[in-house]
């Protein structure tokens, strides 16, 4: 393997670590929200904690989407 495909794989992995230490509080923060959603009554407040959510939920997204194609390349790059 050339130096030049190990260094790419190398910053293929760093870029994956990264999304899952973005995922994990991601995870907690699109909890406490629903938690708390689901504890109060007062209307304006729910309507502002629905738009956290899909906020949260899109930036969900694009980590999941980003961590698949990181995996797709990866695949391809490790194949000989």
């Amino acid at each position: 393997m050339s130096e030049s495909k190990k260094e790419y794989i190398e910053h293929m992995m760093v870029e994956r670590k990264f999304i899952h230490d973005l995922a994990s509080p991601l995870m907690i923060a699109m909890g406490m929200v629903d938690s708390v959603n689901n504890k109060i009554d007062d209307g304006d407040l729910k309507q502002r904690l629905e738009k956290s959510k899909a906020a949260l939920d899109k930036m969900n997204t694009i980590l999941r989407e980003r961590r698949t194609k990181l995996i797709e390349i990866l695949e391809k790059v490790e194949t000989p």
